[in-house]
């Protein structure tokens, strides 16, 4: 008894003398304590910045790509094809003053076709020319000297222009029973050609969709690799995080445009315009080829496409973000 109480009169003589290592202690306990509050296995703080950014990136950048991916479905030649065939007959039926009567449907339908090759396919002017040529031929016109050599230069095609035109004509009149006698196209109309107003609008086009491609390709690229790492970082919570908020990001997106659009098309078309081409070279009378080819409908439909395109992305986006989030908590 008397030696417990000798320890306990030193302890308390060691602690008056030291009074520092007393609150020391109490900080080191009082450090542990706070620590073991958290799992051995709980990231550190960069890692969870780059986790946090890596889904802040990823919805970015997959938002991106389903806004633009309708854009490929657009492009195909056989949607083109099919829309301006129902819209070409939509206007033949709705306004039969407005409908090009200088060719037939097929012949339109064909040159939409043309059209859409030269704004997001091959761009080859040539091969736009004689598509031109040969509907012509079809009707049984012939150019004089003047448009030929206002067609020649403007697609710079001075040395093949003459032989272009004898194989239209060639090709169209063996098979072709002319219901009107030959006629000469003796100005560089826009209702039978493509005029350099339109091609340069075409031009423009083309440099826009090209612009739109890269873009769509590289968020594809920057979605996959963020998702990957997400993915086998074991990170699901933020990749389902993401893949949410892309969807309804898109929606919500898509949504304003379509009420836009539905008040009314005209107006919303005519913006579009202005915002993409401020140059002012992309309005045409009711007529002209380019119009006659490919009509207002023509745009309603397509734009009607890229829409649906792009919501059943977006909504198989969210779902599959839905499924990864309530999994994760399930677990």
């Amino acid at each position: 008894m008397q030696h417990t109480e000798h320890n306990t009169e030193r302890l308390e003589d060691v602690t008056e003398r030291f009074p520092d290592s007393t609150q020391q202690t109490e900080r080191v306990t009082e450090k542990t304590e706070h620590t073991s509050k958290f799992p051995a296995s709980h990231p550190n703080t960069a890692r969870i910045y780059l986790f946090k950014t890596a889904h802040i990136l990823l919805s970015i950048s997959l938002c991106i790509f389903l806004l633009t991916c309708g854009l490929f479905v657009c492009m195909n030649p056989h949607v083109t094809r099919a829309c301006s065939r129902a819209s070409i007959e939509k206007v033949a039926a709705k306004d039969a003053i407005q409908h090009n009567r200088m060719f037939t449907q097929y012949e339109l339908v064909y040159m939409a076709g043309e059209l859409r090759d030269y704004s997001f396919g091959a761009h080859n002017k040539k091969r736009l020319l004689y598509a031109q040529l040969k509907i012509n031929a079809a009707q049984g016109r012939n150019v004089n000297a003047k448009v030929r050599s206002a067609l020649a230069d403007t697609y710079n095609t001075h040395k093949a222009i003459k032989s272009m035109i004898k194989h239209a004509n060639a090709s169209f009149r063996k098979h072709t029973i002319m219901q009107q006698a030959p006629a000469t196209i003796t100005k560089f109309d826009e209702r039978f050609f493509i005029t350099q107003a339109a091609l340069t609008h075409l031009d423009d086009v083309y440099a826009l969709g090209v612009i739109a491609r890269n873009v769509s390709i590289a968020s594809a690229v920057v979605s996959l690799a963020l998702v990957a790492l997400l993915f086998f970082m074991n990170q699901r919570v933020y990749l389902g995080r993401a893949l949410k908020h892309a969807g309804i990001v898109t929606l919500v997106l898509l949504a304003c445009g379509i009420l836009a659009s539905l008040c009314n098309f005209t107006d919303f078309f005519t913006q579009f315009h202005e915002v993409l081409f401020p140059q002012g070279n992309w309005s045409f009378s009711a007529d002209s080829l380019l119009i006659s080819a490919l009509p207002e409908a023509f745009w309603q439909k397509l734009a009607l496409i890229w829409g649906t395109t792009s919501a059943l992305s977006a909504i198989v986006c969210f779902l599959l973000g839905f499924a990864l989030t309530r999994r994760r908590k399930q677990l």
